[in-house]
């Protein structure tokens, strides 16, 4: 999972390696990658993903595979500030009975790391034989949801500000360069896009499956912030087009990018939070 971020700081720091790390810490010694590109092997156990493309939930219906009858602990790639105790918190939710276990983080669960006991595991992959794609989808209703006070280890990385300096991300290679784009991006707030929406403006949303499951504006148009370069011929057009995430990082990541590609965007200040902080109305489920 986070499969092009995992490789961030290759060959010395990758940013799989700082997951694995932090797995073995909390005291997992098997491991398993599922995906990604082959030089993750040198990483850790690596093995196909038997549905690639499908999304997260699937990658963990192939590591179920693999580890039939077991509870498993399951983390993207793409967490390099993961810590030993962040796992234990989820492994010894678990072993005390929880059917499976999330972190949360300011009320929303963070999906990108889950455990679940075998019943869960079971559970999940029914769901995702029924076509079912997200995590939450699968467990939304199961999984036990642990409040942390430190949410640093589970933090969004997605942002540039979030890379650490040196490092080449190898997502932004492999979507294109969008570092030469120098104009400044427009912001807007929660009213200003109210106006918007209900002038009948799209709204974009770049955040995880999960999330905009969890809580939604109303009527957005969602592609994920890792295939929106993959998927600039799905962008609706807007003059500015407003596009959201959680709190304002990821979505200012993809108002860049479009930039590059001559669209014209605004990013809403605060973002999803600042919707709902708002009072104002909100979707969940699939959609």
């Amino acid at each position: 999972m986070g499969r092009d971020k995992a490789l961030i700081g290759w060959p010395d720091h990758p940013w799989a390696a700082k997951v694995v790390h932090a797995v073995r810490g909390a005291g997992i010694g098997d491991v398993l990658l599922v995906g990604g590109d082959p030089r993750l092997g040198e990483t850790a156990p690596q093995v196909p993903d038997d549905r690639p493309g499908e999304g997260p939930a699937a990658a963990i219906a192939t590591l179920a595979r693999y580890r039939p009858g077991r509870s498993l602990l399951v983390c993207a790639c793409d967490l390099p500030d993961l810590t030993p105790g962040a796992v234990s918190l989820l492994l010894d939710a678990v072993a005390d009975g929880a059917p499976a276990a999330v972190s949360e983080v300011d009320g929303f669960a963070a999906w990108s790391m889950v455990a679940l006991g075998p019943g869960a595991v079971s559970e999940l992959v029914a769901a995702v034989d029924r076509g079912v794609r997200s995590v939450h989808g699968c467990l939304g209703s199961l999984a036990l949801r642990i409040p942390v006070a430190d949410p640093a280890p589970l933090r969004d990385r997605d942002a540039p500000a979030g890379l650490v300096d040196g490092w080449t991300p190898v997502a932004a290679q492999v979507r294109g360069s969008v570092s030469n784009v120098s104009d400044e991006i427009p912001v807007m707030d929660i009213s200003q896009l109210a106006e918007l929406l209900e002038r009948g403006v799209p709204l974009l949303d770049v955040r995880t499956t999960e999330e905009v499951e969890e809580a939604r504006v109303p009527g957005v148009v969602h592609i994920p912030l890792d295939e929106l370069g993959l998927r600039l011929d799905e962008v609706p057009v807007a003059d500015p087009l407003p596009v959201i995430c959680r709190s304002g990082a990821r979505s200012m990541n993809a108002c860049v990018l479009l930039a590059g590609h001559g669209r014209s965007v605004a990013n809403v200040d605060g973002g999803t939070l600042a919707w709902i902080d708002s009072g104002r109305a909100v979707e969940s489920g699939p959609r």
